[in-house]
């Protein structure tokens, strides 16, 4: 054993009894802020603007069909309210929100004078508030009567806005005086497309002017139409997107992403993320159940769900959640001994999860449907007849619109059921903008909706009227959706008919061919339900400047920070695994502990991180000497551990079905990358760690002071 000098001895005991000295002047942190730090926004929408015949408004306004999804990505969730016919919200409730956001197309509200009240007291409250297209209340809808002139002024003042009216639409008369084209040309160019005027001119020192037009008529006749300051954000109406006249094509103008970090006030704040685990891109499958019966051209014998069976379920090793629409196999209605022998098949395979697709698949959730026949009965019968009791039924997928009530979502939510479809998001060449993608979830009364992260085969089939080999495209919404942003899941979605023809089935074939080359977390679809509903009930309290807690966040382990270089403090966080800078962003992964706490420095940690893994790491275990680490899941188990010793070969168990061992050696860069095709849970140990670098005496000193004195 090798002993120090006793020069070294008396230098350590030196400064260890001049720390101790020091101690009672040793800066504290500062006082923790334990209030939690609201991520939800309300919405306001006006459903007197929509369609009388529209069945949920809250699925069909520009809120949601454009801005929650970037809102989303920021981390926020939303909470519609009707202007029309909800009353506004008092005081005490909104201290729940962060913020709120509107988006009305024209200038008439029902309370329009009560309306703008409530805007200046949420302002005046220091509330954030963004205004998208137009303010939406210059007259009482109730009275056809105009607001007076003050009452606007005096809304616009409460933002740092001087309103004067003067509308036009002529755009002979508009040009551009000063512009920020990474904010307001996010999608499409302003060049030539003028064409709305109102004067406003921002007369706060502390507003920001992205976009400043003139018109040339009036003597002063500058405008400021994309303003951001600490009360909000506003954008007048023809500056947010553009819309094609033709095709009803949408494109951003304005930046979104910016935008609403600015507006919100959300620069340097934690964001929930249910794209990514542990670094992996989060992929599921999921499948609509038509078309099971239908026989295959490829040898006109086969059904087509015996084609999904046998050249997808059982060639690749990845989660799929199979629906069945229970008329395709009740011997009552279309089904017979085949069908029921398939779908026990199906769902017997460990890599799928099994799922409802109604009894009778209705097309339209707004015409009268037997919801105890299609939600229940159909749950009744596949449980008994064709899946295990080790693995009922727990998802089902909407058919047709996925336009479901009220009702029909609370009878899922009692029954037990996760549900998901609808959404179809997609961002490719003839669909290019992220106009397209969707949002998490729609609300449905009280209750959620989630959607689904990509089109489907239908969709890029144009309804299946070909080109059967559509589906191939949703890799370009892929790639789109991961530079510059991870914007959302992997998501493979279509119908069993696609094994009824020839290319839909080479076009599968290519989408999953391309996909296991990624380094993707596959999950079942049930599972990626319940990491939105982490993002949902996920609670963050800020408790020093640079150290947030996490709460309530279910099975969602990915928490990211934005334009982030520092690090995770791996000593002075709790229930922090690793982390990984990508994009410009800081994505932090956390245990399974209920728990985390997040400490960020500026100083690279030394100890061994979690850099990489495939699945949810499970019973993380790290000591001077081991590291040991659990995975679960269907698929290839990826797993890479940075801050190991360079060139340095390691010890490695894995227990699965049985006991391996190997050495694995760790790169230049200290990293070791292991990996394995072992199914089912299996349980790695990392043995003869060094924990970090060699640490001198001063560092360990001066380590051992921070840690006595808290700092």
């Amino acid at each position: 054993m090798r002993t120090l000098g006793l020069a070294k001895w008396l230098t350590l005991w030196s400064v260890l009894a001049i720390g101790l000295l020091l101690l009672p002047l040793a800066p504290r942190p500062a006082a923790a802020q334990t209030r939690e730090t609201p991520r939800l926004v309300l919405a306001l929408y006006d459903s007197s603007e929509l369609p009388k015949t529209e069945f949920l408004p809250t699925r069909n306004n520009l809120i949601h069909s454009l801005a929650e999804m970037p809102l989303n990505y920021l981390g926020l969730r939303l909470r519609y309210l009707d202007v029309n016919t909800d009353p506004l919200p008092d005081a005490a409730e909104m201290r729940n929100y962060l913020g709120v956001i509107s988006w009305f197309q024209d200038d008439q509200l029902k309370n329009a004078s009560q309306y703008l009240g409530w805007v200046r007291e949420q302002i005046a409250a220091g509330r954030r508030f963004v205004v998208l297209g137009r303010l939406g209340a210059g007259s009482d809808l109730s009275t056809d009567t105009p607001l007076s002139i003050e009452e606007l002024t005096a809304t616009y003042a409460a933002m740092g806005l001087r309103y004067f009216g003067l509308p036009t639409d002529n755009p002979l008369l508009l040009s551009v005086r000063e512009k920020a084209s990474e904010m307001v040309e996010f999608e499409r160019t302003l060049d030539g497309e003028l064409s709305q005027y109102e004067r406003i001119q921002s007369i706060s020192p502390s507003n920001r002017v992205y976009l400043r037009i003139n018109r040339s008529d009036l003597i002063e006749g500058d405008s400021d139409v994309v303003v951001t300051g600490s009360w909000g954000g506003f954008v007048l109406g023809g500056y947010e997107y553009y819309e094609q006249a033709r095709t009803f094509q949408k494109r951003w103008r304005i930046n979104p992403f910016i935008l609403f970090e600015e507006a919100f006030g959300l620069a340097g704040y934690p964001r929930p993320d249910v794209s990514t685990i542990n670094g992996s891109r989060v992929f599921y499958t999921h499948v609509d159940g038509d078309g099971f019966n239908n026989i295959s051209e490829i040898d006109f014998y086969s059904l087509s769900s015996e084609i999904l069976l046998n050249r997808f379920i059982r060639r690749y090793d990845l989660p799929f959640t199979i629906s069945i629409v229970v008329n395709d196999i009740d011997p009552k209605v279309a089904g017979g001994e085949r069908q029921l022998r398939v779908a026990r098949e199906i769902f017997a395979e460990r890599n799928v999860e099994p799922a409802s697709h109604t009894y009778t698949h209705p097309f339209d959730w707004t015409e009268p449907v037997d919801l105890e026949h299609e939600i229940t009965g159909a749950l009744d019968f596949l449980n008994r007849h064709v899946a295990t009791p080790e693995r009922p039924v727990k998802v089902i997928l909407w058919s047709g619109a996925t336009n479901p009530g009220v009702e029909a979502v609370a009878r899922t939510d009692a029954a037990g059921l996760l549900n998901i479809n609808g959404g179809d998001g997609r961002f490719d060449s003839a669909a290019n903008s992220h106009a397209n993608l969707a949002a998490l979830t729609t609300q449905v009364g009280p209750h959620t909706q989630f959607y689904t992260s990509n089109a489907n085969d239908n969709i890029y089939g144009n309804d299946w009227t070909g080109p059967y080999y559509g589906l191939r495209n949703v890799i370009q919404t892929w790639e789109r959706t991961e530079t510059p942003r991870r914007l959302s899941a992997l998501n493979v979605y279509y119908h069993i008919f696609t094994g009824e023809k020839h290319s839909a089935v080479r076009a599968l074939h290519e989408v999953y061919d391309y996909a296991i080359k990624l380094n993707i977390a596959p999950v079942f679809t049930g599972e990626y339900i319940q990491l939105v509903q982490g993002f949902q009930s996920t609670k963050l309290v800020r408790e020093a400047e640079a150290s947030w807690r996490v709460r309530d966040n279910g099975t969602l382990r990915t928490i990211r920070f934005d334009a982030e270089q520092r690090y995770p403090n791996l000593e002075q966080s709790q229930n922090v695994l690793g982390y990984w800078h990508y994009q410009g962003s800081l994505y932090v992964f956390v245990g399974q502990a209920p728990e985390s706490l997040i400490t960020l420095t500026s100083s690279a940690p030394t100890r061994p991180y979690l850099a990489h893994a495939s699945h949810q790491v499970l019973d993380w275990q790290l000591t001077d000497s081991t590291l040991s680490l659990t995975l679960d899941g269907i698929g290839r188990k990826r797993v890479s551990i940075g801050n190991l010793r360079p060139n340095t070969d390691y010890d490695v168990v894995e227990q699965g079905g049985g006991e391996r061992r190997i050495q694995v050696r760790a790169g230049a860069d200290g990293t070791l990358a292991w990996s394995s095709d072992t199914k089912g849970r299996l349980r790695l140990t990392i043995a003869n760690l060094s924990v970090g670098r060699q640490t001198g005496l001063w560092e360990l000193a001066l380590s051992w002071l921070r840690k006595v004195s808290g700092s």
